[in-house]
């Protein structure tokens, strides 16, 4: 779907791969997709809007202290958010569980199979509710309080930063340039302030 997308883009502006100087990717925050270490999903993706986790999210604030817990993330654990969809699979799903070697949101398993890199930007990070917004990098301590390897975060990058480049394979399905940059982007939320202070200053 995303080839099909990027090359009905190219068409329908007229342009050709090669006028493309890099890509940034946005898409909507706290998903869960689960990658074993061959990189292939495990299960399907759980979204945002799963309400599911609610007991999960009991069970965090029990085990690094609520308070606490809202120094390091900034938030309170809810049900939308990521890490509360991993304590979910581990309790219901131990097989999968098992198998599991990387964490990813939906918009960086694209990116994924764009590149071949594991990363996320800084803000999808913050919306795991695993990040320390003061390091502005994954939360050992709420890590460890929760059982989740630290080797299953992808490496994060501002917004702006480049995170990885189309691969040849990706180039020749899409119709890009192999060798173009792909920024971290961002969450919805994220992307949408950009837009708003854009259109302030337009």
């Amino acid at each position: 779907a995303v080839s099909a997308s990027i090359r009905s883009v190219l068409e329908k502006a007229g342009i050709s791969g090669d006028r493309i100087a890099a890509v940034g990717l946005t898409g909507q925050m706290h998903g869960l997709v689960l990658l074993n270490d061959a990189g292939n999903v495990l299960r399907p993706a759980i979204l945002w809007n799963d309400q599911r986790t609610q007991s999960q999210c009991d069970e965090i604030h029990q085990r690094v202290g609520k308070e606490k817990f809202i120094q390091i993330t900034g938030n309170v654990a809810l049900t939308g958010f990521t890490a509360p969809k991993i304590l979910w699979v581990k309790e219901n799903e131990p097989d999968v569980y098992a198998k599991a070697k990387h964490v990813l949101l939906p918009k960086d398993y694209v990116r994924y199979k764009l590149t071949g890199e594991y990363a996320m930007d800084k803000a999808d990070g913050a919306g795991t509710v695993l990040f320390d917004l003061k390091k502005r990098d994954w939360s050992d301590e709420v890590l460890a309080a929760l059982d989740i390897p630290r080797a299953w975060m992808p490496k994060t990058f501002e917004g702006t930063e480049f995170t990885a480049y189309i691969d040849e394979e990706v180039a020749r399905l899409t119709g890009l340039k192999a060798g173009i940059p792909v920024a971290a982007g961002g969450g919805d939320q994220a992307a949408e302030q950009v837009d708003v202070v854009v259109a302030v200053h337009a």
